[in-house]
């Protein structure tokens, strides 16, 4: 399994908007991305958030970086600067709950 970590900061004022556009692209992300199980999104307080997104393999992280990048583009208004999209192995992971 592979992550996406993504530290972002929005421009005051915008959490609601980005927020709601940021579940729209995600959906298009999971339809047009192979290998991508999860994706989290984290309020860190003030206008600070953390994305996560869980890939199969590092493989399928790689192969997502257009579609990615598309999605972080049409968020840039929102962002107080862009973020970098990080990706990380994941050493161990165990679920709790079925969806």
């Amino acid at each position: 399994m592979h992550a996406s970590v993504i530290e972002y900061t929005l421009k005051p004022g915008t959490k609601d908007e980005a927020n709601a556009l940021t579940g729209q692209l995600i959906e298009e992300l999971a339809s047009q991305v192979e290998g991508l199980r999860g994706f989290f999104n984290i309020d860190r307080g003030g206008d600070k958030g953390l994305a996560i997104a869980i890939y199969e393999s590092e493989a399928d992280w790689t192969a997502a970086a257009p579609v990615a990048e598309e999605v972080l583009g049409q968020l840039g208004p929102y962002m107080a600067a862009m973020p970098e999209r990080a990706g990380c192995n994941i050493l161990y992971g165990k679920r709790f709950a079925t969806d």
